[in-house]
């Protein structure tokens, strides 16, 4: 799965006693790695400073750094690396632009709040303990916990903004893992090469596809969509739904006993004598669902395969053009039902 930078982010003043500096510095960790040692101890720190919002934290010498209380402002934040480490939260709020925790590393999380600006790569662990935390995502930001461990997540409550991406393991669905979970971005469970919209999870504004193939198991929903990557596919119960315009399809997509509704016009192929196949092996695909005017238009070079389910287009057209399910026309073929 291809990872996309953040540039933004959303820029917050604190305070921190009088050890507050703006020139940006990579601040390490350097209290006793046999003993857990107090976050907000200048003395802990490499430069003599607490991190501040232009620095990035380093906690990698096999250490742990508490925090019970107070507030944390800073750009970046390093668990474990060459070495491991570990930050324990029980209390207070931070603020980070970019979290990442490397395998053999921990960000225990039990209590407090944790403010995520532009993004978080677990390769470690986020433990959220047995207290309540609540875990803030910012706009546009992307979290990748696909990779790591996420334990005791039902004391956690996460919300994610608009334009957000959330990627989670196969075996996790946001909506019953966490105590309480809500999003306005986009939210995937990673299976192998494939991007998951869970179950029960409705997904909104979205537009394209992306480096990994999408199977929609929940809703994915938006005015309209154009895939040009890996492609959608359709599980049984899936809901995919284009809503105000068109649907542009230039690589393989499939419905599989799930449901496709399309406001306007469904395109396969772009007239560039790609190769692009749409197959429907059960299922739902409605065309035209706010006009009566709209049809399938289907490209020399392109296929739409119905194996069994039903169709039903807008306008009812020359059934001829339709041969053993495949269109046959080089001008689109339009078909009310099957």
């Amino acid at each position: 799965m291809k990872g996309v930078a953040r540039l933004g982010c959303t820029c917050l003043l604190i305070l921190i006693g009088s050890a507050v500096h703006v020139q940006a510095d990579d601040a390490y960790w350097q209290h006793d790695s046999a003993t857990q040692g107090d976050w907000f101890v200048p003395g802990n720190w490499s430069t003599g400073l607490l991190p501040g919002l232009a620095d990035t934290a380093y906690i990698d010498n096999d250490g742990t750094a508490l925090v019970g209380s107070g507030a944390i402002g800073i750009s970046g934040l390093q668990l474990g690396d060459s070495l491991t480490g570990a930050l324990i939260q029980s209390g207070g709020d931070v603020v980070v632009g970019s979290v990442a925790v490397a395998e053999g590393s921990q960000y225990g999380l039990t209590g407090g709040t944790l403010q995520i600006n532009n993004d978080f790569d677990l390769h470690g662990t986020l433990d959220f303990g047995g207290g309540n935390a609540a875990v803030t995502i910012g706009d546009n930001a992307e979290i990748n916990w696909s990779q790591g461990t996420l334990l005791n997540a039902g004391n956690a409550s996460v919300s994610a903004g608009a334009g957000s991406v959330i990627y989670v393991h196969s075996s996790i669905n946001p909506s019953a893992f966490f105590g309480s979970f809500s999003s306005d971005g986009e939210v995937y469970q990673v299976s192998g090469s494939k991007l998951v919209i869970p179950s029960g999870f409705v997904m909104d504004e979205t537009t394209g596809d992306r480096p990994d193939r999408i199977r929609i198991e929940g809703t994915l929903r938006g005015n309209f969509f154009s895939a040009n990557a890996a492609g959608v596919e359709v599980a049984p119960g899936g809901l995919w739904e284009i809503t105000h315009d068109n649907l542009s399809l230039n690589v393989d997509c499939a419905v599989y006993d799930g449901t496709l509704n399309v406001a306007d016009t469904m395109y396969i192929g772009n007239g560039n004598e790609i190769e692009v196949t749409f197959t429907q092996t059960g299922g739902t695909v409605q065309i035209g669902t706010s006009s009566s005017n709209d049809d399938i238009r289907i490209w020399p070079s392109a296929s739409y395969v119905l194996v069994d389910g039903e169709l039903t287009v807008g306008v009812w057209e020359d059934p001829a053009e339709w041969r053993n399910g495949h269109c046959a026309s080089d001008r689109g073929c339009r078909r009310r039902s099957v």
